[in-house]
């Protein structure tokens, strides 16, 4: 069972996960895991785990075919997380 200091850090991290992808996605125009996973050293579970948190916000498209996602929508740095 995870602490309240747990569950925060956990929840800063991921929106430091998000943050990074959404820059990544800003500069690269892609969403894929393996493209996560090489651009931030990230391994699947992390990886996958942010996709399917950007595809709730409504950042990427789910997916329909393999590769990279259809974005949605970028958040300005205001609206993020």
């Amino acid at each position: 069972m995870q602490t309240i200091d747990e569950a925060k850090e956990l929840e800063e991290r991921q929106r430091q996960d998000v943050l990074a992808a959404i820059e990544v996605i800003r500069t690269t125009k892609r969403a894929s895991i393996p493209h996560f996973m090489r651009r931030l050293g990230w391994g699947y579970n992390r990886a996958s785990e942010i996709i399917d948190l950007l595809e709730a916000q409504g950042v990427i498209y789910p997916a329909t075919e393999p590769g990279p996602r259809k974005i949605r929508h970028l958040p300005e740095a205001a609206e993020t997380v």
